[in-house]
């Protein structure tokens, strides 16, 4: 009974001991930080923590002595609501952050105070639309990014190289009498593999049960032989003379149903070689870069010899119906910059049952390079729109707009595609716009030397 009659009164004893000690202790190590300017006039102002981190809260002040910024620290990082203000008083930016990343709504307005950019963020990140508004209130662009930067460099970490694979065969080609098909090596077929499930991840097809098919591999293989016998790149090839007939009817096979490329005999180039495709006897139509993101390809197949590649792409097993709008390339979103060069053209690829685009003369393509908060900088890019062809195959389901970016270089940055002249299915305009932001990926290694 004694025991419990007196914890009532000790508790608070206890408690208020420890309280006092540490508000005694917070008393004397805390500090407040002023800056000032040559005036006198603060500069910023904060305070400290007994472990000398921000904590409470900060500001920054312009020379005339008006807010510049506003915030708080929670042991060292910054937390809850910030704002920016210009000399005129203006709000110019707000953002929240929880532990020194952006987290929750974020705004930017103009020097006027007029909206300019609403977005949310997520540990640190840009997360769903983005709302971007022009000078005048109007909505000018609604950004949409449908992969996370961290997902797309994942994706490209784990697919692409850091080094060139080297070409490799378990059974090397013989491209003279005895003619025989080579056998690439598991590796050099897993490097070639990846960098096409790349760039169809990229694009938004299907892209994860993409695999190389023995059966393919080897007529493409022969294709490739008699590609070398020949000397030139060909989807018909005749028969050389001292080729018996069943090697070339299955190199014939391979050559009437493979995207073709000469260069260096390296399947990986020769993927990337499909995907540019942008010389001026394919830019038209880009042929082996719709089949490379055809939706139907599940199952590829390569050869090499020599200079010549051979990649089977007429396979169409895969049965499925994508619900999309357009297919983009580069694709929409966030785009590794190592993917493409500056001479590559860019296309859409318009899902027929949703919109339908006329002759080349009705579709103008504009693209403009956007600075942090999706505003225009600088004069547009000049854009020309080379074509739009037929699809390849009735089975793609798309019609195809192809155009070119004249650029000087290409950089990394945010580029707005605005697309007009595509159409509903009852013919009422529909015009459009995307982003693709180019990003350099680099892999570790090559980061911490740099």
């Amino acid at each position: 009974m004694n025991c419990t009659t007196h914890r009532p009164v000790n508790r608070p004893i206890a408690f208020l001991a420890i309280s006092i000690v540490f508000n005694f202790a917070t008393a004397t190590h805390a500090a407040e930080v002023k800056e000032t300017y040559d005036d006198g006039k603060p500069k910023l102002v904060y305070h400290t923590d007994a472990a000398h981190r921000k904590t409470g809260a900060y500001e920054e002040f312009y020379p005339g002595g008006k807010l510049h910024i506003r915030g708080q620290y929670t042991i060292g990082k910054k937390s809850g609501q910030w704002t920016v203000y210009g000399e005129n008083g203006k709000l110019v930016e707000m953002e929240n952050f929880r532990a020194d990343l952006l987290e929750g709504p974020y705004s930017w307005n103009f020097p006027s105070g007029k909206p300019g950019m609403r977005a949310t963020y997520h540990l640190g990140q840009l997360y769903g639309p983005i709302s971007v508004t022009d000078e005048k209130g109007s909505i000018s662009r609604r950004v949409n990014y449908p992969r996370s930067i961290d997902a797309v460099r994942k994706a490209f970490l784990s697919l692409f190289y850091s080094e060139k694979p080297a070409v490799k065969f378990t059974t090397e080609p013989v491209t003279a009498p005895p003619y025989k098909a080579g056998v690439l090596s598991p590796q050099t077929l897993e490097a070639a593999v990846k960098v096409t499930k790349l760039y169809r991840y990229l694009s938004g097809v299907p892209y994860e049960d993409l695999k190389a098919d023995a059966t393919l591999c080897d007529k493409s293989a022969h294709g490739a032989v008699v590609l070398t016998k020949i000397g030139s790149l060909t989807h018909t090839p005749s028969q050389p003379s001292d080729m018996d007939a069943a090697f070339f009817k299955i190199a014939y096979t391979g050559c009437s149903e493979d995207n073709l490329y000469q260069g260096n005999g390296n399947p990986v180039d020769a993927v990337r070689g499909f995907m540019d495709d942008s010389d001026a006897s394919n830019v038209e139509k880009i042929g082996h870069r719709q089949w490379v993101l055809c939706p139907g390809l599940q199952n590829v197949g390569f050869g090499s010899a020599g200079a010549f590649v051979s990649m089977h792409v007429f396979d169409g097993t895969r049965s499925v119906k994508l619900d999309y709008n357009y297919i983009a390339f580069p694709g929409e979103g966030f785009y590794p910059i190592r993917l493409i060069g500056p001479q590559f053209a860019w296309s859409l690829h318009i899902n027929k049952s949703k919109a339908k685009i006329g002759s080349k003369d009705s579709i103008k393509v504009s693209i403009s390079k956007l600075d942090e908060h999706y505003q225009p900088t600088g004069d547009p890019i000049p854009t020309k729109v080379v074509s739009t062809p037929a699809p390849m195959s009735p089975s793609f389901g798309w019609e195809t707009i192809v155009f070119k970016p004249e650029f000087e270089t290409l950089e990394p940055g945010r580029y707005w595609v605005e697309v007009v002249g595509v159409m509903s299915p009852t013919g009422a305009a529909a015009p459009f716009g995307y982003i693709v932001e180019l990003v350099d990926i680099q892999f570790p290694e090559k980061a911490a030397a740099n």
